[in-house]
């Protein structure tokens, strides 16, 4: 699960698949975190948590 988070990770053809690696960054320098659950054939559920 944790190549979600990696870096230069994508399975489009021009893209450079930075997405999510950014977005943990950002939540992650507010004081909050990232979780990913995925199941194969059922889908992914992203969870961002961050402080009030």
């Amino acid at each position: 699960m944790l190549s979600f988070f990696l870096g230069l990770t994508s399975t489009k053809p021009h893209s450079l698949g930075l997405g999510l690696s950014f977005c943990k960054l950002a939540v992650e320098s507010n004081g909050g975190f990232m979780d990913i659950q995925s199941v194969v054939g059922e889908g992914t559920t992203v969870k961002i948590s961050l402080p009030l």
